[in-house]
C-alpha cells in the first residue's frame, strides 16, 4: 500500500490571468481536460532543470488509460557509486513514481505517489508535470496549474484523520517553548506551572528556546488521544498560546499545528494492478481505481487548491 498526495488541476487561457476550475466555465474546462488527455497519450517529453546543469529529460510510460483516467509512471534519473576491484564505477538507474490523472468531466484531479524515487516529495513530481504540460499546452492557448489540496487544520482533526481514517502511525511529537516571560495563558493551573518550570530551565541554561519531545521506537507508535487529560491540556495550551507542535507520521510526513493540512490518501497496490492489467466483474464497477478516486474527491470537497505563495482558489469543490 502506498500513500498518494491529492491535487487539483486548474486551467486558464494564456491571454487571461484568472484560472477556472472544474466547477466554472464548464465548456472550457471540458475542452482543457480533453486536450490534456490527448497530450498525456502523445510522445511528450518530461524533464526538469537541474541546478547549474542543462535541462534533464525524464523517461515516462503510460501504464493504462481507461474511462478518462490515465496512469502515468514518471522515472527519475539516479546514480550510485560502487567499487569494482579498485576502480570506482557509477551505476545509473531509473526508479518510477505513479501519477494518476483524473480527466473525467467535472473532476479534474491528480494523485501523485509519495515514494523514495523522488525523495518522498510528491511536489517534486507535480512541478515537473506542471512545467512540461504548461509548455506543451500554450500553443493551444491554454495553461495549467497543479495545486495541492489543503484545508485549515484543527489539531485533533488533522491527527485523527491520519491515524484513524488513513491508518497512519505517529512516530514523534514535539512541543516547542520559547524563552519569554510568562503572561496570561489559556490553560489550567497545573499546566501553567509546568510551563514555568520549562521556561525557568531555559533561562538557567541560557537557551533561546526549548523542546519537549516524545518519540516511539522504530516498530512502535505513539497514541495521541484527546481523552488523555495531560496530553489534551498540553495541546490546548500550545494551540491557544502560540506555542508550536510538530507531529511526525510514518507515511504522511510532518504536520505542524497552524499550517494547512495536505490531502493524502492510501491506495492498495492491487487496485493499480487491476487497472493496468484489466479485470472486470459482472454486475460490479470494473475499476476499483475509479471508486478510490471518487471517494478521495468526496473526502476532500472542503479542501482548496493552494498556490506556492499560499493563496487559494476562491471556492472549495462542490459535488455535481
Amino acid at each position: 500500500m502506498q500513500t498518494y498526495a491529492l491535487y487539483k488541476l486548474m486551467f486558464k487561457k494564456t491571454d487571461k490571468k484568472e484560472l477556472f476550475d472544474e466547477e466554472s466555465n464548464k465548456k472550457e474546462v471540458a475542452r482543457s481536460l480533453e486536450e490534456l488527455e490527448k497530450l498525456l497519450k502523445s510522445d511528450i517529453q518530461f524533464g526538469k532543470n537541474k541546478r547549474g546543469q542543462e535541462y534533464e529529460r525524464l523517461e515516462h510510460t503510460v501504464e493504462a488509460h481507461r474511462d478518462h483516467v490515465l496512469l502515468l509512471m514518471l522515472k527519475n534519473n539516479k546514480s550510485k557509486k560502487y567499487m569494482e576491484g579498485r576502480d570506482e564505477r557509477n551505476l545509473e538507474y531509473h526508479p518510477g513514481c505513479y501519477a494518476i490523472f483524473d480527466c473525467r468531466e467535472g473532476v479534474a484531479q491528480l494523485a501523485i505517489e509519495r515514494i523514495a524515487s523522488f525523495d518522498n516529495k510528491p511536489d517534486k513530481v507535480s512541478e515537473i508535470l506542471a512545467y512540461t504540460l504548461s509548455k506543451a499546452l500554450r500553443p493551444l492557448g491554454l495553461d495549467i496549474e497543479i495545486r495541492p489540496k489543503m484545508r485549515e487544520g484543527n489539531f485533533w482533526e488533522a491527527v485523527e484523520e491520519q491515524t484513524l481514517t488513513l491508518k497512519d502511525e505517529v512516530s514523534k511529537v514535539s512541543f516547542f517553548f520559547p524563552k519569554k516571560e510568562i503572561g496570561p495563558i489559556d490553560a489550567v493551573d497545573y499546566m501553567k506551572r509546568k510551563v514555568v518550570v520549562l521556561q525557568s530551565m531555559l533561562a538557567a541554561t541560557n537557551a533561546a528556546k526549548g523542546e519537549f519531545k516524545m518519540e516511539a521506537d522504530k516498530k512502535g507508535s505513539l497514541l495521541l488521544d484527546r481523552t488523555q487529560r495531560d496530553l489534551a491540556e498540553m495541546v490546548n495550551l500550545c494551540c491557544h498560546n502560540g506555542y508550536k507542535i510538530a507531529v511526525h507520521f510514518r507515511h504522511y510526513g510532518l504536520y505542524r499545528f497552524g499550517e494547512q493540512v495536505r490531502a493524502f490518501d492510501r491506495l492498495e497496490d492491487e487496485v493499480i494492478d487491476q487497472f493496468i492489467y484489466g479485470q472486470s466483474c459482472i454486475g460490479q464497477q470494473p475499476w476499483d481505481l475509479l471508486i478510490w478516486l471518487d471517494e478521495a474527491r468526496t473526502r476532500t470537497l472542503n479542501y482548496k487548491g493552494v498556490c506556492d505563495d499560499g493563496t487559494a482558489d476562491d471556492d472549495t469543490e462542490t459535488e455535481d
